[in-house]
């Protein structure tokens, strides 16, 4: 029997099971964090997303995952293809899309007018 790939219902579902979002711990921006035992299932989840780090930890039931999705602009592309499917996050996506979307309009801004910046030296 053929597997067929994920998608972004799938992630959907996943995420209101197992992920969160949330500030980086910097401060300087979103998290979109997905939790697994199988890093298999999250190497096919950042393939999906086109990136984001996979990191571990020993838990008593065995190797446990994160897959950490962050940036505002990689995180409000995830959210926004996820959202029409959430169940249970549903306000909280909605909600963080709301409200930084001018945030990422102002990171755009200030990245260009840094690689001007740089350009101008």
């Amino acid at each position: 029997m053929e597997k067929k790939p994920l998608d972004w219902s799938y992630l959907a579902g996943y995420f209101d099971a197992n992920g969160n979002l949330r500030e980086n711990k910097s401060g300087r921006g979103p998290r979109l964090r997905i939790n697994s035992y199988s890093r298999h299932l999250l190497e096919e989840i950042r393939q999906l997303v086109d990136g984001g780090n996979i990191s571990r930890e020993q838990k008593p039931r065995g190797e446990y995952y994160r897959l950490d999705i962050t940036g505002p602009e990689r995180v409000q592309r995830v959210l926004r293809e996820i959202s029409p499917f959430l169940r249970g996050k549903t306000a909280g996506g909605e909600e963080w899309l709301n409200s930084h979307e001018r945030a990422v309009q102002l990171y755009k801004i200030s990245r260009e007018l840094r690689r001007i910046e740089a350009r101008l030296r």
